[in-house]
């Protein structure tokens, strides 16, 4: 027979609420962690579409070491940008640089005219375009060799680059690619 003098757990209707905003708190912080794994998802996207293009690229040298011949690279001369309802072909030498916000991509002009870009993200974009011309700062710009005004040491390990036109922020290039940078801009 049961012993009648223990207490059973009654739950109460404040017990009720409390644990019903508990479960609301932790379906708040999944739906936060899913946002960030989303934003980490569609960046791995990007990677892997960038290391598909490299790997296409070695495989054209590779048949071009193998055949003897030099192919020209198909460095892309315009880039396809859309001003307000209409599409023009911008000539890569026109351009000053190209940086992303809000996940779109811009494209400036020598004028320091911004358009968004047609091109998919800065990875892809990059790919196409000609490295002694262009060089991949960071995250979020592409910089031309012919509109950079000047450079200097920043924090004694990375380069803060300004350009001849007014950029929306400063272009910083990391510790870990100053070097690459700094190779780029003499070699050419």
């Amino acid at each position: 027979m049961p012993n009648t003098s223990e207490t059973e757990d009654v739950q109460t209707p404040a017990d009720d609420l409390a644990h019903q905003v508990e479960k609301l708190e932790e379906m708040i912080e999944v739906a936060e962690k899913l946002q960030s794994v989303e934003d980490g998802v569609m960046w791995i996207r990007e990677l892997k579409s960038a290391l598909k293009k490299i790997h296409q690229l070695r495989d054209d040298l590779r048949a071009t070491v193998r055949s003897g011949t030099e192919k020209k690279p198909a460095w892309k001369n315009r880039i396809l940008v859309k001003k307000g309802v209409e599409f023009l072909s911008l000539p890569t030498a026109d351009v000053a640089f190209i940086f992303t916000e809000n996940k779109l991509i811009f494209v400036v002009d020598k004028e320091s005219k911004k358009y968004l870009a047609h091109s998919g993200n800065l990875c892809d974009l990059m790919l196409q375009l000609d490295t002694r011309t262009f060089y991949r700062a960071n995250r979020k710009y592409i910089i031309n060799i012919n509109y950079i005004r000047k450079f200097r040491t920043l924090e004694r390990v990375k380069v803060e680059v300004e350009l001849a036109l007014q950029t929306p922020e400063f272009v910083v290039i990391s510790q870990e690619n100053a070097g690459s940078f700094k190779h780029w801009i003499e070699n050419l």
